[in-house]
């Protein structure tokens, strides 16, 4: 898997930008984390079991 393909950038980080950051998540794909921010201020999204 190409981890650049994983990253979304956004100017604010928003509630909406995390509801779109978890929308993405496919457990059954082995999607479960992904990372939502820029270099300066990164933001795990975690949605594995254990994570919660």
């Amino acid at each position: 898997m190409d981890a650049r393909t994983c990253l979304s950038t956004v100017e604010t980080l928003t509630d909406e930008a995390l509801i779109t950051a978890r929308s993405r998540l496919s457990r059954r794909g082995g999607d479960g984390q992904r990372a939502v921010g820029d270099l300066h201020q990164p933001v795990g999204v975690d949605d594995s079991p254990s994570g919660r």
